[in-house]
Order: C-alpha cells, then sequence, then structure tokens
C-alpha cells in the first residue's frame, strides 16, 4: 500500500534506503509544494545527482565532517 499522510511534509529525511532518483520517487509525493527531501551518502553519488539535475530537480550537496572514522559522508537536498 502506499503511505497518504493527512497532511505532507516540509521535509522527508532518509538513510541507507535507495539511489537517490528511487528515493525521489517514493518521497517527493509526501512533500509540500516547497518542501524537499534529504539524504545522507556516503561517496558522493556523482551519476545519481547528475541524473536528478537533468530531470529538472534541484540538488545541492554538502560533505560532513568525517562520522565516527567510517568515511566520508554527504547530505544531498533534492527538490523541484
Amino acid at each position: 500500500s502506499v503511505y497518504k499522510p493527512l497532511q505532507p511534509f516540509d521535509i522527508v529525511l532518509s538513510r541507507a534506503v535507495a539511489s537517490l532518483p528511487r528515493l525521489w520517487e517514493l518521497g517527493s509525493g509526501l512533500l509540500t509544494p516547497n518542501g524537499f527531501l534529504v539524504a545522507m551518502k556516503g561517496v558522493q553519488p556523482v551519476d545519481e545527482i547528475l541524473l536528478l539535475s537533468n530531470q529538472g530537480m534541484k540538488v545541492t550537496t554538502k560533505q560532513t565532517t568525517e562520522i565516527l572514522n567510517i568515511g566520508e559522508r554527504h547530505l544531498i537536498k533534492i527538490s523541484l
């Protein structure tokens, strides 16, 4: 079944769920018109970001500091 919230969300947050295009497919229907999706990824997923950008999404990234010596992490923000 598909989750339909009573009210859409301003932000959808994800970690270790799927590729960015698949994540956008799953989460974009839960967002308000000005909402955005934030995903945490390990190595910056350049190909996934490019694919979303080419589809008209606005994608910004921020590399975080290393967390507990487990490697680099990137916060990816996706919106229309």
